[in-house]
């Protein structure tokens, strides 16, 4: 979103991420690749670059990823989003991913922190490195959303009927933006613009039906399945039905942590829960392993959620798209698994 503000106005920028953040790690030559073209006719105004917080492979851990890939770069601004368990395996606790995503603000000398207000971990870097200037976005701050829309300082700049969506973990990148672009010199109007005519990454809550009202959204860790279920809830004509894809050859912890946030996100709605290995879309490198799938039924089983496990994920599309009513809110959640559903469900109409 940054990345389109500053297009919006007609300055030149480059960015690393694409619909499934395949690039975010600069040890990646694919981004050496980018930038070269991008610099060919003379080097972008901008760089917006995406640093991801971990990085591995072969069962060895790079540590202090996002420090030395952010020494590397020397941005002058660094946002931080959130703090949230998602490679485990990586990371051990929510402290490793702390200190992890903090390694970003410690890399550089100088230059400014732009930080969730709404999350107490990302708040408390405030103090991790003295020589930056912070600046928070969301409740109580400059940068913030109410009923009306975002607003920065005492003025609306962008009422609310003029967001592209209005779920939670949109409007919370919107404000991450804005916040972020106002320290590069744009102004309200620009951000206004930007935000206006942005349209999210694939699988970012996109709408796919209006009757029933599927939403399919690329929630894949506790935090986001909790977002984006609190947000398909919150303005329900009818029923919730959700099919989630349990995460494949990512071990047992992060679907233990995915299960826990789906069977407490759900409970007191009116809801039915479909589970899909997905096992007639996925490769070997995302297939559901026998402890995988375990050990998510027995977190939902334990929290005594009542679900349907359904092994192909286009039996269980079938099957939600049989059963919903034209009221109803169909919430697809999941990475891999759910990845090709937008175009079972578009065969399954024919």
């Amino acid at each position: 979103m940054i990345h389109h503000i500053i297009e919006t106005t007609g300055a030149s920028s480059y960015t690393n991420t694409d619909s499934r953040s395949e690039f975010n790690t600069l040890i990646d030559p694919v981004v050496s690749q980018q930038i070269a073209e991008a610099s060919s006719d003379g080097a972008p105004e901008f760089m917006v670059i995406e640093v991801s917080e971990v990085q591995g492979w072969l069962g060895r851990v790079m540590r202090d990823h996002a420090r030395m890939m952010t020494a590397a770069i020397g941005p002058e601004v660094v946002v931080i989003t959130n703090v949230a368990m998602d490679h485990i395996g990586l990371v051990e606790s929510v402290e490793d991913v702390f200190r992890e995503v903090a390694g970003a603000l410690r890399a550089i000398e100088s230059g400014v922190a732009v930080l969730n207000a709404d999350d107490e971990r990302v708040r408390a870097m405030a103090h991790v490195n003295p020589g930056l200037s912070v600046v928070f976005y969301g409740s109580d701050s400059p940068v913030r959303y109410d009923g009306e829309g975002i607003h920065i300082g005492g003025d609306l700049i962008i009422p609310a009927e003029e967001l592209p969506f209005r779920s939670e973990h949109f409007i919370q990148n919107t404000l991450a933006a804005a916040a972020a672009c106002l320290e590069l010199g744009f102004s309200p109007e620009d951000i206004r613009m930007g935000v206006k005519t942005y349209r999210p990454l694939k699988r970012r809550f996109s709408v796919l039906m209006t009757e029933p009202l599927v939403i399919d959204d690329f929630a894949h860790n506790p935090s986001g399945i909790r977002f984006t279920v609190r947000s398909a809830a919150a303005n329900l004509r009818g029923r919730l039905w959700v099919v989630n894809a349990i995460r494949g050859s990512r071990g047992e912890d992060i679907n233990v942590m995915n299960a826990a946030a789906l069977a407490d996100s759900l409970r007191g709605l009116n809801a039915e829960l479909i589970v899909t290995s997905s096992s007639d879309v996925v490769d070997e490198q995302n297939r559901v392993l026998e402890n995988e799938r375990r050990a998510f039924l027995g977190v939902l089983d334990e929290r005594g959620a009542s679900y349907i496990h359904v092994e192909k994920l286009r039996d269980a599309l079938r099957m939600v798209l049989d059963a919903a009513k034209p009221h109803d809110t169909i919430l697809l959640l999941g990475a891999q698994g759910m990845d090709p559903a937008a175009g079972i469900i578009d065969e399954i109409r024919m």
